[in-house]
């Protein structure tokens, strides 16, 4: 019986990724991989897999896929013994798998339910308030990568874009996405723009300001309208909570999902887009930008 396993992604080793780009100028590349499915999205468009090591990549978690040919996933059931290949595109910020097929039981190793082991990294929050849409932005206490304290009530009068990542995600369609897209946004904005951009992390204890500014700089060259930001623990668990960011433990990895969100000058929350599917041209439509 299919399990939905709603909103959980996974973060990779971003030391592995950049160390294969350093030694290689390949962007594209393509593993081979066995693995076990372990559920599926509830858009039928990526399989939850808990997957063997995959060599010079990443060691053995459970993680979603995206597919490429959706059709075969009806053909797939929970615990079902797979291969397949693996897809990965890092000039693009795409990964896919393709070639699935069935293995016999005993031609996979019985992983140890990694999934069953993950811990939450937050859990939800007492005081979270669940944002929707048209409630006001609630107010958070937040450090920016230079280490200045700041509120987001401070931020009313401005348009406001934020979106959640945390800096040791390497996953090309997810958390570098959302900041390559955040990257495409903000070279739309001239330094007197009434919009702000807010790259949160859910990593506060990694994800130093010092951590942040480096990996900001990788972006943009000026943090003017664009700050890169933690907070408080107990802060950085209230603002996923109340968004529904979910975070998981696995190892020294987290899993999570996506959230966007805008806000008006009025300081109302106008959109949310739910995962990475959304486009540059639309987010720019909403904020009143070309």
């Amino acid at each position: 019986m299919k399990i939905a396993t709603i909103g959980k992604i996974v973060s990779l080793f971003a030391i592995m990724v950049l160390a294969y780009m350093i030694l290689t100028k390949d962007t594209e590349l393509q593993y081979e991989v066995k693995g076990r499915v372990a559920g599926f999205s509830n858009t039928n468009t990526s399989i939850i897999i808990e997957h063997e090591k995959i060599e010079g990549y990443m060691d053995a978690m459970t993680m979603p896929f995206n597919v490429k040919d959706t059709s075969i996933i009806t053909k797939l059931e929970v615990g079902l013994p797979i291969k397949f290949k693996y897809y990965v595109n890092l000039e693009d910020r795409s990964s896919y798998i393709y070639d699935i097929e069935q293995l016999n039981e005993g031609s996979i190793a019985t992983l140890g339910n990694i999934a069953s082991k993950q811990e939450y990294a937050f859990s939800n929050s007492q005081d979270s308030q669940y944002v929707q849409l048209g409630d006001i932005l609630p107010k958070y206490d937040l450090i920016d990568q230079d280490g200045l304290e700041f509120s987001t009530k401070d931020l009313i009068g401005k348009k406001i874009l934020l979106t959640f990542i945390y800096t040791n995600c390497p996953v090309p369609d997810y958390c570098p996405l959302m900041s390559f897209n955040f990257q495409k946004i903000h070279d739309k904005l001239d330094d007197n723009s009434n919009v702000i951009l807010l790259s949160i992390s859910f990593d506060p204890k990694r994800d130093l300001p010092t951590v942040l500014k480096d990996y900001g700089k990788k972006y943009t060259g000026t943090f003017l309208n664009w700050k890169f930001v933690t907070g408080k623990q107990k802060v950085i668990e209230r603002i996923t909570s109340d968004f529904s960011v979910l975070t998981q433990l696995d190892n020294d990895q987290i899993i999570h999902n996506l959230r966007t969100v805008n806000i008006n000058e009025k300081g109302l929350i106008t959109k949310i887009w739910p995962d990475n599917t959304w486009m540059v041209t639309e987010v720019l439509n909403e904020i009143g930008l070309k």
